[in-house]
This record gives structure tokens, sequence and C-alpha cells, in this order.
């Protein structure tokens, strides 16, 4: 009994936690949301050189718009809890 109440107060937090996060990705423009996409969401993850090449952009410049992004994610994230 306890551990079928605790499974679904898991279930319900996991989804919780599945529609904050598709909040804050939806909140960032496309090319972030391309980048966190392949970077964090991928299995394996793209390689910064990888993502640059398909948007022409630097690695280091994919580095730079992911930090960006991924906060963006995070602030979203606290900001709907």
């Amino acid at each position: 009994e306890d551990n079928h109440s605790e499974k679904i107060a898991q279930e319900h937090e996991l989804d919780k936690q599945k529609k904050l996060l598709t909040l804050a990705l939806n909140s960032l423009n496309k090319r972030e949301h391309m980048i966190m996409t392949w970077r964090r969401l991928e299995e394996p993850p793209r390689t910064l050189d990888a993502c640059g090449e398909v948007l022409g952009l630097s690695k280091e410049r994919v580095r730079q718009i992911e930090a960006l992004a991924f906060t963006k994610v995070q602030k979203s994230m606290k900001r709907h809890m």
C-alpha cells in the first residue's frame, strides 16, 4: 500500500518536472532550443563542433549559447515551481 502510494507520488513528480522542462524549453529561441536538445537531451549528445557545423558557428559560440540557454531554462523552471 505505502509502496504504491510512493510510486504514484514519484510518477506525479516526474510528470510535473517534464511539463516544467517542456515549458522552459519552449521559452528559448529556435537556435537555443536546437543546441539544448542536441547537447543535453540527445544520447549521445552532439559535440560542440557538430552543432557549430550545422549552424555555421564556432564551437565557442555554440558553448556560449548553450550556457545562456541553460541559465534561461533554470530560471524558467524555478519561476514555474
